[in-house]
């Protein structure tokens, strides 16, 4: 079983351990939407860049029409996206996603288990995470699948947004 310590995030990447963490502005929760962004409904974006040098890639999930309460989003209710370097070079970079050019989608999907306000521009979420992200731009980066398990995150700060902007 992985566990937390000093990350945000943890999975298994193509069965080897990836951790990453959040960064200033990278946990936000639209709850009455945003104007003109996924048809005015409320949102979770959540980024998590890796901790492990020299691999810079990141990890950023959105969670669409989301709900307070626990719940199982994929497909159209999900965005995902993993792009960077695991070797910090402009060589090795590459991007996956969970939306295909075809207008399907992988079978990435997460789980909420906990989503709670601690204050009113303030909650916690938790969740877990797996399925396939594909690999996109193909011949301009390394475009292989990757295939994520065991994903999990716990009680990380998202900052809350209670007015539609």
């Amino acid at each position: 079983t992985l566990n937390l310590p000093n990350a945000e995030v943890v999975c298994l990447m193509n069965n080897t351990p990836w951790k990453g963490s959040g960064f200033y502005g990278s946990h936000l929760y639209y709850a009455k939407g945003l104007k003109d962004m996924y048809d005015e409904n409320p949102f979770i974006t959540i980024a998590f860049k890796s901790i492990t040098e020299p691999d810079n890639r990141q990890l950023t999930i959105t969670i669409l029409n989301v709900s307070e309460k626990p719940g199982s989003y994929s497909g159209k209710h999900l965005e995902a996206g993993f792009s960077g370097s695991a070797t910090g070079t402009k060589e090795n970079v590459e991007m996956q996603g969970n939306r295909k050019k075809d207008n399907s989608y992988t079978n990435f999907e997460l789980n909420i288990t906990q989503l709670e306000k601690i204050s009113p521009d303030e909650a916690l979420l938790s969740g877990t995470f797996r399925g396939t992200l594909s690999g996109i731009m193909k011949g301009i980066v390394n475009h292989q699948d990757i295939e994520f398990k065991e994903g999990i995150f716990s009680k990380i700060k998202v900052q809350v947004f209670n007015k539609k902007y």
